[in-house]
């Protein structure tokens, strides 16, 4: 039945089991190996604290003697233990009065103390308790014991000892004990390993292989995975979904092609002071600009924007972000990568999240400079035919003018010459008469 477990429950069964005593063995080693720790370090303060109360008591003797070799040669007989690193008697005027180390006798304590690790250099700042009080304290995400006293008559203590070998030590006795233990889990997991790895492991490798060819680049990337589990179905989800990112980075490729080799540019801006530039398309070379110079930030697109023509702009799509509507045309002078002026059509729509916020402002720019120039000439062109056809018209009234006087004088002449009794000398067409009686 599908969607039903494809393997026997005999099987299901010891794997889990194996599993669990894995985690619960897991659990046990680390439970065990804290409490070890804490043994180790609970025995190792109180050694600690042992060994030095007696030695507290011989360096005051020895101090109140003035005997300073055989309190140099107590502080050096600390040394015999393994696990101690550091220790140091402080004089009362600062100096190192006796170390484990020779080169460090007579050396000021503020110049060891600027040598050493932060974290143990910080834990020193504090003083030592009041005597007889012995105080042993382990720093904290450290493996060393600190340990301060103060030694009459003035005089500070200061021991450093590393737990880390007698932890190492104590593991390394109860290695066996823990490995008897978790044997039995081990051979069950190392089992389920190996059946894991044939059935299950070596293909989620496949799967994560196309996964990761197809996140490199590689779309014709597919898992093909066999069988009827849920890794089989993954896969064949995956191989759907790798199908689909395919057509969709074709349809991409062939939108960025149109784009290309089209006039139009895309681009994207955030809604922040100087309108940064999120995305642009590469064919914005063709304006002179690099590409890289706008995605960081070097050029602001508002600073390429005309002076004139900024102002208006921005109040223009402060009130589109404001109150609407997302959709809106702008016509400006854009200065390109040549330092030339270019006049653009910009094709605005904002995306607004559900608040209302707007989130992204993405356009495409138009150059249309030659369309401007154009409208330009004409605009003059046709300003200069009105006023040569303002010109002929008044030339021609003239002449008309001049006509109709001739006219007049022509029929002036045949009336004086009708009222001698002569044939008139011009022959007037009878529109000329009737005009030339009609005008005053």
């Amino acid at each position: 039945m599908r969607g039903a477990w494809p393997w026997p429950m005999r099987w299901t069964l010891p794997f889990l089991l194996a599993g669990l005593s894995l985690l619960a063995s897991a659990w046990i080693a680390w439970f065990q190996h804290r409490e070890y720790a804490e043994a180790v370090e609970r025995e190792e303060i109180q050694r600690l604290k042992d060994r030095l109360t007696i030695e507290q008591t011989r360096l005051e003797v020895q101090l109140g003697q003035r005997n300073l070799a055989q309190v140099r040669a107590i502080l050096s007989g600390l040394g015999l233990r393994r696990h101690l690193q550091h220790a140091w008697l402080i004089a009362p005027d600062g100096q190192v009065a006796a170390a484990l180390s020779r080169i460090e006798i007579g050396v000021p304590w503020s110049t060891i103390h600027s040598r050493l690790t932060p974290q143990l250099a910080q834990a020193l700042e504090a003083p030592a308790p009041p005597a007889p009080i012995l105080h042993v304290r382990r720093l904290a995400e450290s493996e060393l014991l600190v340990a301060q006293a103060t030694i009459r008559p003035g005089h500070r203590l200061i021991v450093v000892s590393d737990l880390a070998l007698p932890l190492a030590e104590r593991l390394a006795g109860a290695r066996s004990i823990l490995l008897t233990q978790s044997l039995a889990p081990f051979l069950l997991a190392l089992t389920l390993g190996i059946l894991l790895h044939g059935l299950w492991l070596r293909r989620a490798a496949r799967l994560a292989r196309a996964a990761e060819a197809l996140g490199t680049g590689d779309f014709s990337s597919r898992a093909a995975l066999s069988g009827s589990d849920e890794l089989a179905h993954l896969g064949v989800a995956f191989d759907r979904m790798a199908e689909r990112i395919a057509t969709q980075h074709t349809h991409i490729l062939r939108l960025a092609s149109l784009i290309e080799h089209s006039p139009l540019v895309a681009i994207v801006w955030r809604n922040a002071p100087g309108w940064p530039v999120e995305f642009v398309s590469d064919n914005i070379s063709r304006w002179g600009f690099e590409k890289q110079d706008l995605l960081s930030g070097r050029l602001q697109y508002a600073d390429l924007i005309h002076p004139d023509d900024l102002p208006a702009i921005t109040a223009d799509v402060e009130q589109h972000l404001a109150h609407g509507p997302d959709r809106y045309v702008q016509t400006y002078r854009l200065r390109d990568g040549f330092g030339h002026w270019r006049w653009i059509e910009d094709h605005t729509w904002l995306l607004r999240d559900e608040s209302g916020a707007v989130v992204s402002i993405q356009g495409v720019l138009l150059d249309i400079s030659a369309h401007r120039e154009a409208e330009v000439a004409l605009r003059l062109k046709t300003q200069e035919l009105i006023e040569r056809n303002a010109e002929l018209e008044r030339f021609a009234q003239a002449t008309i003018d001049r006509e109709l006087q001739m006219l007049r004088l022509k029929q002036e002449i045949n009336e004086l010459s009708l009222a001698l009794g002569r044939a008139p000398p011009y022959r007037l067409p009878e529109a000329a008469d009737h005009e030339a009686g009609a005008s005053p």
